[in-house]
């Protein structure tokens, strides 16, 4: 999956690449691999990873996106930076902050960049934006909002790549649909469409190293068989898979025995087959792996 997305950003036809797929299907892991790679290649101009967890932080909402997008590029370019200075200096962006967030997308990044064009050849590799879980900047018009600002992206020079993730939110595809920019032939790769056996390949080795300790010192020793079956109650998410094996961890340390803990994971009833399932009030049949989270961590106990 890293290959193909790093292969799209270097050859990119269109200007963005998609990363979609359900929550906790590894997207931010593999934006951050992808930042690290293309960082130490001298490729990543600039990186912006949402996170609805992070209240406060301006990780949460859209308000600092135009203006963090543009304080990294100025660290990026030395070019872009002169221009953007002298933008800044017109009396009319005094108060650029307290612009509408078009606006300041336009005058920050977009009109500044645009000078510096003639100074980046498209025939090299392509530079390289990352923006990650979109779906997590606030509520439903706020994502509207930042597809607005995204597809604005489409003004920087042709040297830019932009690769976007996020849950395939309506949001998200209706920009796709109806923006122009994003067409229907951006590259696009699908996390929920990964080959089942290497999901359960990666869980498996999970299990196996997770419980190595705990296996050694139990006097029951799983089968394979059930250490495959284990790891296919995991729904195919290697969060879960986490989420469990912690709490096997913290359970047996407690006084469970290995096989009693295999045996409640084994025939759970109204496991959560997604992490769609548990709502950020954590209703429904999510709330089971979000007890075994706490419970990892508590007295909580089932």
């Amino acid at each position: 999956m890293q290959d193909s997305l790093l292969n799209h950003l270097r050859n990119a036809e269109s200007r963005f690449v998609w990363l979609r797929g359900s929550p906790g299907t590894g997207k931010t892991a593999i934006c951050k691999s992808i930042s690290s790679t293309l960082d130490r290649q001298g490729a990543l101009a600039a990186s912006f990873f949402w996170d609805k967890n992070r209240k406060g932080t301006g990780l949460d909402s859209i308000e600092m996106f135009p203006s963090a997008l543009a304080y990294q590029l100025a660290h990026f370019s030395a070019d872009y930076e002169i221009l953007l200075v002298k933008q800044l200096q017109d009396p009319a962006l005094r108060m650029v902050q307290s612009l509408p967030l078009e606006e300041q997308m336009r005058a920050l990044v977009i009109k500044p960049m645009g000078g510096i064009k003639d100074m980046l050849s498209s025939g090299e590799e392509h530079l390289a934006i990352v923006l990650d879980g979109l779906d997590e900047c606030g509520n439903q018009e706020a994502l509207e909002s930042l597809m607005r600002l995204v597809m604005m992206l489409e003004g920087l020079p042709s040297a830019f790549a932009v690769l976007v993730s996020s849950r395939p939110e309506t949001q998200v595809i209706r920009a796709q649909a109806q923006g122009g920019v994003w067409g229907d032939v951006i590259p696009c790769e699908n996390m929920d469409m990964i080959n089942k056996s290497e999901t359960f390949r990666t869980i498996r080795r999970m299990v196996d190293d997770g419980l190595k300790i705990r296996i050694s010192e139990s006097l029951w020793k799983p089968l394979e068989e059930e250490l495959d079956t284990f790891a296919s109650a995991c729904r195919e998410l290697p969060v879960i898979a986490s989420m469990r094996i912690r709490e096997v961890c913290a359970q047996t340390q407690r006084g469970a025995t290995l096989k009693s803990e295999f045996d409640y994971f084994r025939n759970l009833l109204d496991a959560p087959t997604d992490l769609n399932s548990d709502g950020d009030d954590c209703c429904g049949a999510g709330i089971v792996e979000v007890a075994f989270h706490c419970a990892a961590f508590g007295n909580y106990g089932r």
